[in-house]
């Protein structure tokens, strides 16, 4: 790495550093406020909880603020090499605007790793733990294809439905089986109050089994009903899919959904793990690549203004793309794909085109000509 990426980098990281921990402190105090009567109501005590709280909350926080943070910190940046005239001197030893975004990688692929990483690895841990707390936003509500405390699926042809607390904890109770035929018509009705999962099927304890056709009711020790039901996956479904990594949206997606919930949020995130993380390292470069237009002013005021107003225009596109997405009006793979790979084309189209026009390595004067003799 050459002084001038040591140097870039680190200006660059210190910023955000310091960006990010004010964002955070002015976000954690709003977010303790939402929930400060129930804290105060913790048996522990309201300092213990306010600090577990805000502990599990840090990385939601970091997730959603890593973006905005980034494109400050880039702004920042960019003010200083400005106001010292840093830049001049860069671009006049011919140092081309895509040549410094290239000396930006380290810094642009460690933003790129660490919202990977929180995203897929901290959220699903801190929203879990958050959940089974049941504390402000993660008090449990019914999802879609829940009704009350039941999950309604679909396993072939045939409609279960399960308590969904038993569900939560890996096990089978009052559980109820609708049996239909090819055609649709329903056959008989299976009630059972406990079960257990096993490979391939379910063995259901206390039988209570209605046949339609007959007009009978059986009474059953127990049933071995073959059901393609995976219970880790119905537990997981029941969970926003922003909340799940990458590996559990996969298997979702794959799994066909057992008519619990639609399959596009789960695909729509699937793209957005991905596409998400690099967010930040493109935020942060649209200052950079803006600031050769404004060069000329010596001030920063319009590449700011130029950088928060298309920054957070692709921040709210991005937003209103993603839900689309979910409920099925834009492909997954758009909707997640589509805002990121237009601000990418943004930050290369400013980069080429300032870059083509400006940026040369200063040529030497020519030689004076001699003085002619007379």
């Amino acid at each position: 790495m050459t002084v001038l990426a040591r140097y870039l980098n680190r200006m660059f990281l210190v910023r955000f550093g310091v960006v990010l921990f004010g964002i955070l402190g002015f976000a954690t105090v709003v977010d303790l406020l939402d929930v400060a009567e129930e804290l105060a109501r913790e048996p522990a005590g309201a300092l213990l909880a306010s600090l577990r709280y805000v502990a599990l909350r840090l990385p939601i926080m970091l997730s959603e603020l890593m973006p905005i943070a980034a494109m400050i910190a880039g702004l920042l940046a960019v003010a200083d090499l400005l106001r010292h005239r840093e830049l001049v001197v860069i671009w006049s030893s011919g140092v081309r605007p895509s040549t410094i975004l290239r000396l930006l990688l380290p810094a642009g692929l460690a933003l790129v790793a660490a919202k990977f990483v929180i995203d897929d690895m901290a959220v699903p841990r801190s929203a879990t733990a958050l959940r089974a707390w049941a504390i402000g936003d993660y008090r449990h509500h019914p999802v879609d294809g829940q009704s009350g405390a039941y999950h309604w699926l679909r396993s072939g042809e045939d409609i279960v439905r399960i308590s969904a607390n038993a569900v939560a904890v890996g096990k089978l109770s009052d559980v109820t089986v609708f049996r239909r035929s090819p055609e649709g018509n329903l056959v008989e009705r299976l009630d059972a109050p406990t079960g257990e999962p096993l490979s391939g099927v379910w063995r259901l304890e206390g039988v209570t089994r209605r046949l339609v056709a007959e007009r009978r009711v059986e009474r059953l020790a127990s049933v071995d009903l073959p059901v393609a039901i995976d219970l880790e996956q119905v537990r997981l479904m029941a969970r926003p899919p922003r909340e799940l990594p990458l590996r559990r949206l996969a298997e979702i997606a794959g799994a066909g959904g057992y008519g619990l919930r639609a399959l596009e949020p789960y695909r729509t995130w699937l793209h957005q793990r991905v596409a998400g993380a690099l967010i930040p390292m493109l935020l942060m470069m649209l200052a950079f690549a803006l600031v050769r237009r404004f060069s000329r002013t010596a001030s920063i005021a319009p590449v700011f203004l130029t950088a928060v107003g298309v920054g957070f225009t692709f921040l709210i596109l991005g937003g209103v793309a993603s839900a689309l997405g979910e409920v099925g009006l834009l492909a997954p793979a758009v909707a997640a794909w589509g805002p990121t790979l237009a601000l990418a084309a943004l930050v290369l189209a400013l980069v080429l085109r300032d870059g083509n026009g400006g940026a040369r390595a200063a040529v030497p004067p020519p030689p004076l000509a001699a003085p002619a003799r007379g």
